[in-house]
């Protein structure tokens, strides 16, 4: 088997190569311009599998994110940048990366794990499970946006932008995460006095507004002046915010893979008054909150805590606990 190292600095040009051919990006683009945090992001690791040679035959990423849901804020790690060589699947490689990545995470503080693919019987041997929950609406299908007043909209950088971003949810931005998020290529923005929107980003959030913020009575002017040019448009968003956009009807999706590192931690920066305990029995964790307890694998103790499970309920109602992601963190 191949060997497991840290990606340094002289391997860039080959994991460009590599990442591209690996992800089909076409030829004039880049994975690396959808995703330049995985470049000059901070609090990272990045690891390759290599042949004797040095020559890469896989990749993953992982980064410690401040992330804030509801009344709590706890770190979390995300993962992403994934791949194998085609020669080399089904040798463990992918196992043995994330095993690698989550161990990172967790002995660096974070509670939990968050991933998003397509391939998830492999995840879900590493203790992960899809959880969570995200509309995509088209804008045309919202009454408020729709009737909201006729204004007169912009666009503008990365730099521009960058200091109005405020996020009440999700992972927290640093002063440090300027560095990637000036190097976005592939994602547009839009601002109407202190509202704004991101629109795009290569292939994944192609045609969708994936983050947005400001005002309500500025926010829908925005959407609407922003739909004259891009009828199609979608908005990916949470459940509970349809009202906000005046979506009636919405279909709801997972919003993400994930996994869960310390239960214990993670309910007490939820609910700190009620005492909680995880153990780990090799295969089950054994979990209790006040004075109910369960036997949980590492799969439904992800959909109790961040749903969508509803074979377990509490009185007063614990579970879910609050989860969203912006799709710009999506790795």
């Amino acid at each position: 088997m191949g060997e497991i190292d840290v990606l340094r600095q002289s391997d860039q040009e080959a994991l460009s190569a590599f990442l591209d051919h690996n992800f089909h990006y076409p030829q004039g683009s880049s994975y690396f311009d959808d995703f330049p945090l995985w470049v000059y992001g901070t609090k990272t690791l990045r690891l390759g599998a290599f042949t004797k040679d040095r020559s890469i035959i896989g990749s993953a990423f992982v980064r410690l994110v401040d992330m804030k849901q509801g009344g709590a804020t706890y770190q979390a790690a995300i993962i992403g940048g994934i791949a194998i060589d085609e020669s080399c699947r089904g040798r463990g490689y992918a196992s043995k990366l994330l095993s690698t990545l989550s161990l990172w995470a967790e002995e660096r503080g974070a509670l939990c794990a968050f991933l998003w693919s397509e391939d998830r019987s492999l995840y879900r041997r590493g203790g992960f499970e899809l959880c969570g929950e995200q509309s995509l609406c088209p804008l045309a299908e919202s009454h408020s946006i729709c009737h909201a007043p006729h204004v007169a909209i912009q666009q503008i950088t990365a730099a521009d932008i960058w200091p109005r971003i405020k996020r009440q949810v999700g992972c927290q931005l640093e002063k440090n995460d300027a560095a990637w998020f000036m190097q976005q290529q592939t994602v547009a923005w839009y601002s109407y006095k202190n509202a704004y929107i991101g629109y795009g980003r290569g292939r994944d959030l192609s045609g969708i507004i994936h983050e947005w913020g400001g005002p309500q009575d500025e926010l829908l002017p925005l959407c609407r002046a922003f739909m004259k040019s891009k009828p199609q448009a979608k908005m990916l968003l949470h459940p509970r915010d349809k009202e906000l956009f005046g979506f009636s009807s919405i279909a709801v999706m997972p919003l993400a893979m994930a996994r869960i590192f310390d239960p214990q931690k993670l309910v007490q920066c939820h609910y700190p008054q009620l005492p909680a305990q995880g153990v780990r029995h090799h295969t089950q964790w054994e979990f209790s909150v006040g004075l109910l307890s369960w036997m949980l694998t590492d799969q439904e103790l992800v959909r109790l805590f961040f749903g969508p499970w509803t074979a377990l309920q509490t009185e007063p109602p614990l579970f879910p606990l609050p989860l969203w992601i912006w799709g710009l963190d999506a790795a």
